[in-house]
């Protein structure tokens, strides 16, 4: 499915695409996409990019992310 995105194209799944290793593939093939991760997954803040390191600190990969909620 992701393959078939034409360039610059942004990709919008559910929790069920986001596991860590589909991420990073898409991050390797330069792909855009935003999708809902799960609410069980390790969050660190890396004060040096601003980025969010997802996942077990020893393999922790960096990422945008955006948290949100609806008062």
């Amino acid at each position: 499915m992701m393959s078939s995105l034409p360039t610059n194209a942004v990709g919008v799944m559910d929790r069920g695409f986001a596991g860590l290793k589909f991420i990073q593939e898409l991050v390797q093939e330069n792909k855009y996409f935003v999708l809902r991760i799960k609410n069980n997954w390790k969050l660190e803040f890396d004060d040096v990019t601003g980025l969010i390191k997802v996942g077990a600190s020893d393999d922790a990969q960096a990422y945008r992310v955006i948290n949100f909620c609806d008062l």
